[in-house]
């Protein structure tokens, strides 16, 4: 049989079987949130991964060509800055707008 050991000092009282279940039940959580954490730490990772390879996959195909023939890509890139404020957005570099035209996802 188990020992319980109960300490009563007027209104309060200590129980040793209580505080070791609720330890246990706060380890409990504790190890339940660091596994969902884990888990949604790998699900970023492996859509991040799909993204990449499919980034890849896609400027495997020779698009540069086309790329260095589009003399608007500049005047594009010139009206995003002179309209920034407007359009409330943030500076967009030479590249990033190369891949935006390439990759519309």
């Amino acid at each position: 049989m188990v020992d319980v050991l109960l300490y009563v000092n007027g209104d309060n009282f200590f129980s040793h079987v209580l505080h070791r279940v609720k330890g246990c039940r706060a380890a409990r959580e504790k190890e339940l949130k660091k596994r969902r954490q884990e888990a949604l730490r790998q699900a970023k990772h492996s859509k991040e991964l799909e993204v990449v390879c499919w980034d890849e996959q896609l400027m495997a195909q020779n698009n540069g060509a086309l790329l260095t023939t589009m003399w608007e890509l500049p005047a594009i890139g010139h009206f995003i800055y002179l309209t920034l404020n407007c359009l409330n957005i943030s500076e967009v570099s030479q590249y990033e707008l190369e891949r935006i035209l390439l990759l519309p996802q």
